[in-house]
């Protein structure tokens, strides 16, 4: 088996799970801000189980904490120190191929045969080091974004769900305004992706912020946290569509009794952590994606450069071939890196006003006269609402 067959057959699944990756780390950075930002209305009326919905809402804010520093900082430590090992592969790769060259020329140096065999197995154990520092955010999101976090939001999403349930609240007028919302939402949300994707395919840094939707009355409902700017692109939200849809959810939500809406923007509030969840769940899959591919990267690997020491052993070994492989190898290597290996997406957070109406300038003028700070800050410090409970 030869060690640049085993590469070139496995760059394509590793670049199709690492962009995945990249891109659920996008949208769960969007959803992220918007469930941070989401603060516990005072409603007009209190329900019975306010006090449920009360430590519900504190336990799944402290969750959302906790993920943060535990699981999402390490998704962003975690590729500087899988791409640290780049120059080490190079380094490995390039010495096996001096070494193989001088067998060429002198089958029979023991110190050149002892060094190649060294470095092919160098480069097993780091591989096998990539793999170990994938596998610990697998782990991460085992012990914690796949249990406590989707409990929580479960359990918070329940109560609010309940709320107001012995009144004689409008439900399929507050379903048909949480519809229009997400429609908003989904609206915006779009161009946003288009950003990310863009920026993503750059390497280049992402600036996220939260669109506010306007003041719907004591039950604010938060609209959407987005990437507002990437590369060279900043998001414009003065589409027509988007106010016209703005203003009919404010006459659907105008609508509603004070009851009905209280329940709205108690059920919009679990909703959006619920939504935390889903994308957790399909950022798992994507780590558990990249993981399965580097894993038979390796595995092949291992096997293929076993071959190779194999016949180091034999007398007559053709190192014409384990040279010209050895070059193909190091080739494939630098391919897949560059194409595959870059996990990394730098997200900054920014507390600029965003809001739907506002004109590109407008939004890259609110990045301006605000702090960009990285992702784990922004959330850890992030500015709540006089009105948070």
């Amino acid at each position: 088996m030869r060690i640049s067959k085993t590469l070139r057959k496995h760059a394509k699944a590793v670049q199709d799970t690492q962009n995945s990756y990249q891109q659920d780390v996008f949208n769960i950075s969007t959803v992220m801000t918007s469930v941070i930002s989401t603060y516990l209305p005072l409603p007009n009326y209190l329900p019975n189980n306010w006090s449920e919905v009360q430590t519900a809402y504190h336990q799944a804010r402290s969750d959302v904490y906790q993920w943060t520093n535990a699981v999402y900082a390490q998704l962003q430590s975690t590729p500087p120190s899988v791409e640290n090992y780049n120059e080490i592969m190079i380094a490995l790769f390039q010495d096996a191929i001096d070494q193989s060259s001088t067998l060429i020329t002198n089958p029979n140096n023991a110190s050149a045969k002892n060094l190649l065999n060294a470095d092919l197995k160098n480069i097993k154990k780091t591989l096998n080091l990539v793999n170990i520092f994938i596998t610990g955010c697998q782990n991460a999101f085992t012990d914690f974004g796949l249990t406590v976090l989707p409990d929580a939001a479960r359990q918070l999403t329940t109560v609010c769900n309940d709320a107001y349930e012995d009144k004689n609240i409008d439900q399929a007028a507050i379903d048909d305004l949480k519809k229009q919302i997400d429609e908003l939402n989904q609206e915006i949300i779009k161009l946003g992706v288009e950003i990310g994707i863009n920026s993503a395919a750059i390497a280049a840094e992402l600036t996220v912020g939260v669109v506010l939707f306007a003041e719907l009355g004591p039950a604010d409902l938060i609209l959407v946290g987005i990437a507002v700017a990437g590369s060279a692109t900043v998001i414009a939200l003065d589409a027509l569509k988007l106010q016209q849809d703005q203003l009919e959810v404010k006459q659907k939500h105008q609508q509603l009794d004070l009851y009905s809406q209280d329940a709205a923007a108690l059920q919009t509030t679990g909703d959006t952590y619920q939504q935390l969840s889903d994308q957790t769940v399909a950022l798992s899959a994507s780590v558990d994606g990249i993981s399965s591919a580097w894993k038979a990267v390796e595995d092949d690997m291992t096997a293929a450069i076993d071959d190779v020491t194999a016949a180091t052993a034999e007398v007559g070994t053709d190192y014409q071939a384990v040279y010209d492989d050895l070059v193909d190898a190091l080739n494939y290597w630098n391919e897949v890196y560059s194409d595959c290996v870059n996990l990394e997406i730098n997200i900054n957070g920014n507390t600029g006003n965003f809001a739907i109406g506002q004109s590109s300038q407008d939004v890259s003028d609110q990045i301006n006269a605000n702090t960009s700070v990285d992702y784990v800050t922004y959330i850890n410090n992030f500015p709540l609402s006089p009105s948070t409970i």
